[in-house]
């Protein structure tokens, strides 16, 4: 298992620095990017690069999915307990009941010069951040696909580090 290397990081931000990455795919297919974050979504700490690779991939599915002209959607909220929250939603082609089943398996893919690695190293990500991903996707309706990484966890288990620190 990979080592994080945790920074206070808000996933708002960290979504926005993601597009123009993608801004060159976005625009060969004509693809819009709406964004409904919620203002406070609190920060946590997390690792930004491992995130970034995260909402890379499933940005990037997400464009694949939609025919040219259409548009996806980013959103994020706080729970109103100790998670946030972020939805990549597409109203593309979505997924048959074969390709929902193996989704997380290493090597399965269904794209041409695809790995099969994207979604398992996806959800390797979250997990590593206690967190979790799923996907809801129907056939000719579109996928979204909802990250739930926790924020006090490891702020609560931060301040009690430093405090011991403090003591010592």
């Amino acid at each position: 298992p990979k080592e994080l290397n945790r920074a206070e990081t808000n996933v708002n931000a960290l979504l926005d620095d993601l597009l123009p990455m993608i801004a060159d795919r976005l625009s060969s297919k004509q693809i819009q990017v709406s964004r409904t974050y919620q203002k406070d979504v609190p920060a946590g700490l997390y690792d930004g690069i491992e995130l970034k690779k995260l909402f890379l991939n499933l940005i990037i599915n997400a464009v694949a999915a939609r025919e040219p002209g259409g548009a996806i959607e980013l959103r994020t909220r706080h729970n109103g307990e100790q998670d946030v929250l972020i939805e990549i939603v597409d109203k593309g082609v979505g997924m048959d009941a074969e390709t929902k089943r193996r989704i997380f398996e290493p090597f399965f893919t269904t794209k041409e010069k695809g790995t099969g690695l994207g979604m398992a190293i996806a959800k390797q990500i979250v997990e590593l951040h206690s967190g979790n991903l799923s996907v809801i996707s129907e056939a000719g309706i579109g996928t979204t696909a909802t990250v739930r990484l926790p924020v006090t966890k490891f702020l609560e288990a931060d301040n009690k580090r430093r405090a011991v620190n403090r003591l010592t």
